[in-house]
């Protein structure tokens, strides 16, 4: 018996290379409606640090110049993405020496892949500086103040993300932004005590070492005393380690959980835990793969970002004449190189900005919010599909299992129902259940059994 040929276009490659789905994130983070709630989350955070630093117990409200070193690089405007200008001085001919040089072009792609997890910075940073042994209260005080800021905005904002990602990635289905708001609202506490549980746990182990180590106060034998238990203080250090690793790598995975499976913050923590250590090498393999893809689309968004403003001032220079042009375009953020393009007449700083260059100004500003956003987009679109992997593989769900709380928010059933003519369940969407004796009769007389003449 002749064996059937398999022909590529049935080969179910999702099953096979399920990595792939990876390259759906670009597709999935570019959506405006995630991009809005990224570039609200940057300016809420920023907002926070810069009123963070002016309060008493900030660490450069005494120090003028430090402030103003913290303030050049506060706002998302004002932050590189690390793609300068290499071969020219404007957008057009980056894209030119991208066609004459592409392998380094490549090269320069290739070596920023740490842009992508740039959003941990933001959990990162703060917890990290917490752990300096000469730390003040009031640097304690600030960092904590911070990291609380930073994780309730990104309770909100980055749980809305998640849960629409987790929606199209497995349903295909769009939600809306107020129900995304909706469902992180409900779950704040969920989305902020995930992280703050196992950083909980890291400062009750060194309360113990603390407490313990205070026999050091002891005069003469006490530092023999701390040198001798110290092996008891090694062993809270390594489980103090093991849980700030998985909560550095498991946090996006928290997120994740709760976004897809409408759960607690307790299981979003022992999911991401069991997936990262359980798998760590798939978790490994797919964030690198996703910071390799990630730093080739960032690089085309902020690409296309520079040309269209190129463009834009072009054109207006063209409509409005040169000098308005300059002046309109004068002030760009640090993302948006065209200051070179048109540059203003005489010398530089000879005129004050009006308020035209102003509203040009935050109209560019809010162009280079939305390329970061988008960093930030796909950060969390990557993280939620390789939850969506890593499940699979550990617990052997489908790649299309998302949690609804709503039942009229999985409406994919009511509406195959009414196409059928079937009556549907207002409470679960399912077909309704039709009583005895109750079955329609045909509609059609032709259909109608016949009935027998029973005159004489």
């Amino acid at each position: 018996m002749a064996e059937r040929a398999t022909t590529l276009d049935s080969i179910d490659y999702k099953r096979l290379f399920p990595w792939l789905t990876l390259l759906r994130a670009f597709w999935i983070a570019v959506d405006i409606r995630k991009l809005l709630l990224a570039a609200a989350a940057l300016l809420l955070t920023a907002a926070g640090s810069w009123a963070f630093d002016r309060l008493p117990f900030s660490p450069v409200v005494d120090n003028p110049e430090a402030l103003a070193v913290a303030d050049a690089h506060r706002w998302p405007w004002q932050q590189s993405l690390g793609y300068d200008l290499w071969h020219g001085p404007d957008a057009l001919s980056e894209m030119r020496g991208v066609l004459h040089d592409p392998w380094h072009t490549l090269g320069r792609i290739a070596v920023n892949w740490q842009l992508i997890l740039r959003p941990l910075e933001m959990l990162l940073q703060p917890s990290g500086s917490l752990f300096q042994a000469d730390m003040t209260a009031r640097q304690l005080a600030y960092e904590v103040t911070c990291l609380l800021w930073a994780l309730c905005v990104w309770s909100v904002c980055g749980g809305a993300i998640g849960r629409m990602i987790a929606v199209q990635y497995a349903r295909d289905q769009k939600t809306s932004l107020l129900s995304a708001l909706k469902f992180s609202l409900t779950h704040f506490f969920d989305y902020l005590s995930a992280p703050l549980m196992p950083l909980a746990g890291v400062g009750v182990l060194w309360a113990l070492c603390a407490f313990g180590s205070t026999l050091g106060r002891i005069p003469v034998v006490g530092e023999l005393l701390v040198g001798t238990f110290l092996i008891f203080a090694l062993v809270f250090g390594f489980a103090m380690a093991l849980i700030l690793i998985g909560v550095a790598a498991g946090w996006p995975l928290m997120f994740a959980t709760i976004s897809t499976e409408a759960t607690d913050g307790f299981d979003g923590l022992s999911r991401a835990y069991n997936y990262a250590f359980e798998r760590p090498w798939h978790y490994l393999g797919y964030t690198l793969f996703a910071m390799l893809y990630g730093s080739v689309v960032v690089f085309f968004v902020w690409l296309m970002a520079q040309i269209a403003v190129v463009l834009t001032a072009w054109a207006v220079s063209w409509g409005a004449g040169y000098e308005t042009a300059a002046r309109l375009f004068s002030d760009p953020p640090t993302q948006m190189g065209i200051a070179s393009l048109i540059p203003p007449p005489g010398e530089p700083g000879s005129f004050d900005f009006s308020w035209g260059s102003r509203l040009a100004g935050g109209w560019l500003r809010g162009v280079a919010t939305l390329v970061l956003a988008f960093v930030y987009s796909f950060f969390w679109t990557s993280t939620a599909i390789m939850y969506f992997l890593l499940r699979r593989g550990v617990d052997g769900n489908d790649l299309d299992e998302v949690e609804f709380e709503d039942p009229h928010e999985d409406d994919d059933l009511q509406q195959l129902a009414g196409i059928a003519g079937v009556e549907t369940d207002a409470s679960t969407g399912a077909p309704a259940p039709t009583a005895p004796g109750s079955e329609p009769g045909p509609t059609d007389p032709s259909m109608s059994p016949p009935v027998p003449d029973l005159a004489p």
